[in-house]
This record gives C-alpha cells, sequence and structure tokens, in this order.
C-alpha cells in the first residue's frame, strides 16, 4: 500500500522528533586509557636506575579527571613517579613519568608490572563526593641481570593512540540534524512526495 501525504509527513516528523530524542539522550561516558610504557622493557644491573613515562588519554571525555597511578608486580623493585596525581583535561593527554631502580639485594630476574590508574572527576573529587574507577595498563618489564653486556635502557617509539574527540562527536550530531531536517522539509514543502501522486492513483478507463 502507497502511503499518501499526509501519512508521509506525519512518519517523517515523528522520526525526526525520535531522533531528536535520542541524540538528546546520549551521555559521552567518561573514560580514560593507559598507553604502554616508553621503554616497555628494560634490562637493569643491581643499583642501576632507568626513566620512563607513559600517557593517560581521555579524549573521549567531557570533563576533567583526576588520576593516580601505580605498577603492580614489581614490588620488590624502586618504582617511584614524579607525581603522585595528575589531572587530564576534559579530551586531554598527559604525559606521566617515573624512575625505577634496582635494590642492591634485588634477585636475578625478570619482573613484570602492570599498569593500574585509579580515575574519578575532578570536580566531584574537589566535593568529596567522586566515584573511582580502576583502569588496568599494558604490562611492563624488567629484568635484572648480572653483566654490563646483558643491559639494556633502549626507548620504543611509540605511535600515538587515537580516540573520537568530544568535538567530532558533536559534529557528527549536527550534521545528522541537518540532513533529517533537510529531508523533512523536501517532502513537506508542498505537501506531497516527489513522484508519488495520489490524487490520480485510480484513473478512470478511456472509453
Amino acid at each position: 500500500m502507497i502511503m499518501n501525504n499526509m501519512n508521509w509527513k506525519i512518519f517523517v516528523k515523528n522520526s525526526f522528533i525520535l531522533l531528536l530524542t535520542v541524540l538528546l539522550s546520549i551521555q559521552v561516558v567518561q573514560s580514560i586509557g593507559i598507553t604502554r610504557p616508553i621503554p616497555y622493557d628494560l634490562a637493569l644491573m643491581r643499583g642501576d636506575s632507568a626513566r620512563f613515562s607513559f600517557q593517560l588519554q581521555a579524549t573521549t571525555s567531557t570533563n576533567k579527571i583526576a588520576c593516580t597511578y601505580s605498577i603492580n608486580g614489581l614490588e620488590s623493585l624502586e618504582v617511584k613517579f614524579d607525581d603522585e596525581k595528575t589531572i587530564v583535561g576534559a579530551g586531554g593527554v598527559v604525559d606521566v613519568y617515573g624512575t625505577v631502580t634496582i635494590p642492591s639485594d634485588a634477585p636475578i630476574g625478570q619482573y613484570t608490572g602492570s599498569l593500574t590508574a585509579r580515575c574519578g572527576a575532578y570536580e566531584e573529587e574537589l566535593h568529596g563526593s567522586a566515584v573511582y574507577q580502576s583502569i588496568s595498563g599494558p604490562t611492563f618489564n624488567v629484568k635484572v641481570v648480572e653483566l654490563e653486556e646483558e643491559k639494556s635502557i633502549r626507548e620504543v617509539t611509540e605511535v600515538k593512540q587515537q580516540g573520537i574527540p568530544y568535538l567530532a562527536i558533536i559534529t557528527i550530531i549536527i550534521v545528522v540534524i541537518v540532513l533529517v531536517i533537510g529531508v523533512y522539509y523536501r517532502y513537506s514543502k508542498n505537501g506531497e512526495i516527489k513522484g508519488i501522486d495520489t490524487s490520480n492513483s485510480n484513473p478512470s478507463p478511456i472509453s
């Protein structure tokens, strides 16, 4: 059955309202990602120290995020971060730096740690009402060696992880709304659908 002009207009209008309702109800979920440390594997002798860094990325967040971090699994070694807490701006990326030191009595062998960040909304933290979320990141390998020639302190070139920026999401939403409005007015301007004429759908036979 061919939809008549009035039903088509009602259908387009209701679809447009539904689309707006869905778009307006979308909430951008706060998210944070942890990149692989640079370097992600080290080979050090007892008494050695080495620097490392990683990124906290909040490319899809709409609010400031406060994060603390730790490396689980390297308890036998000394790991110290330059800053105990970092504030990541909405849609931002922050570099976190630290130093790992091998104690003089550390057993020889391979150690594998896991980066973990504990994050919550910065504004809520100021009022004491923040809900924190733990985010597990990549592993960090440190090998304690005996010989100088076994040492390895190399930096790994990292490709920055990409997320969909908040402004890009807003732009996509606006484009979709504009397209829907355009379709609606195109087919409702003259009260009929181009190419469909229901006024003469049953023509009288020619005598």
